[in-house]
């Protein structure tokens, strides 16, 4: 009914992904995969975890914001770009900021940075 719409859904396991792509989903996340990933990072990097963390529980420390590209923000750099940015979206590609294709942003491109605030309001 809407085109635009983007589905997201959940499963417990990895073999129901396909499916759900099948049936339209446009992401889904693998609940046991993402628990496994996160045990195992909490282990490793302990620090960098709670961080995760905190970006997952949104609205009660860092959050991920996404915005598109300013006018004044095109043909500069990722680095140069207003706020802490952690990746550039350019169509279905992700990248990290030190990216040489991120060194020159592009109209169209979506900015994902980290906020202890919504830079939006």
């Amino acid at each position: 009914m809407n085109p635009s719409a983007t589905i997201v859904a959940a499963v417990r396991e990895e073999e129901n992904r396909d499916l759900l792509r099948q049936s339209g989903a446009d992401h889904v996340v693998v609940s046991s995969d993402t628990a496994g990933h996160m045990l195992a990072f909490s282990t490793l990097r302990p620090a960098a975890a709670k961080v995760i963390a905190d970006l997952l529980d949104h609205g009660r420390g860092l959050d991920l914001v996404e915005r598109p590209v300013g006018e004044a923000e095109v043909g500069t750099s990722a680095r140069a770009a207003a706020g802490t940015v952690i990746a550039v979206m350019r169509g279905s590609q992700v990248l990290a900021p030190d990216d040489p294709r991120a060194a020159r942003l592009e109209k169209g491109d979506q900015l994902i940075l980290v906020s202890s605030r919504d830079p939006t309001v």
